[in-house]
């Protein structure tokens, strides 16, 4: 599944840029029930749907948000919460009661209340470790991908964070053998493939992208193709656990291609 059209989205929010044709002030949140700190992130989350909304209506995606689009927005909107520093577990769902208008040719409002939830924080951390891996591979990607080769060096800094993250998730959560251990497992396939694309593109460019080292390499395969088999499996496995869902849904939106 492209998850490329959210890191734009998130990008221009956090860079504080309009993307192009971006010229209506709407505001889909009322973010003047909020103060302070929850103000500036209730600005910020409205930013993020519409610019969502935007790229989807021009970049030949689906107009309509998608249940992975309205975990995502959750995520998100938990993630800044976690990050600000806000401790209240209700602010995720304030957010939620606050909706005020929809876009039908973008999300319905209702659908979009309902999805804003409070992540506990052993599911959090893990998908936000995700969410780092993949916005990483994002960055990189969008350099490998590009017709230009000025900008190398960040391609090494993306990579370089890139396998810190995983080597420090493998280091923590080696011996789960989990559906987020399946994940991981998953991303390194993901993360080896686009090495060899890379190097098939641009013999230089492979040289400023660092490799998971073999130490830290839980995945069976040794050549840089996908494969995504188990998730049935994996899928079956833990239907069982409530806990697990959003991290099951999460877990999927990240590996699908």
């Amino acid at each position: 599944m492209d998850m490329n059209y959210l890191y734009k989205a998130v990008n221009s929010v956090n860079e504080g840029t309009n993307l192009e044709g971006d010229t209506e002030n709407r505001s889909y949140i009322n973010c003047t029930a909020f103060s302070g700190l929850e103000n500036r992130i209730c600005k910020r989350f409205n930013n993020l749907i519409k610019s969502l909304c935007l790229i989807k209506s021009t970049s030949g995606n689906k107009n309509l948000l998608t249940d992975n689009d309205y975990l995502y927005l959750n995520f998100w909107a938990n993630s800044e919460v976690y990050k600000k520093g806000v401790a209240d577990n209700a602010t995720v769902g304030d957010f939620s009661y606050n909706i005020k208008d929809e876009c039908k040719e973008c999300f319905d409002k209702d659908t979009l209340k309902n999805a804003l939830k409070y992540i506990f924080n052993e599911t959090f951390e893990k998908m936000k470790i995700l969410d780092n891996l993949y916005k990483n591979y994002f960055e990189m990607e969008q350099i490998i991908f590009s017709n230009g080769n000025t900008e190398n060096e960040k391609c090494s800094s993306y990579s370089k964070q890139c396998v810190e993250h995983y080597t420090a998730a493998i280091s923590k959560y080696r011996d789960t053998k989990d559906h987020f251990y399946n994940a991981l497992k998953n991303f390194e396939n993901k993360h080896k493939n686009l090495h060899n694309q890379a190097f098939e593109r641009n013999k230089s460019l492979a040289a400023y992208m660092e490799m998971i080292p073999k130490a830290y390499q839980i995945s069976d395969l040794t050549s840089y193709t996908m494969n995504d088999e188990n998730n049935k499996i994996i899928l079956i496995s833990l239907l069982g656990s409530a806990s697990a869902i959003i991290l099951i849904l999460i877990y999927f939106y990240m590996v699908k291609t």
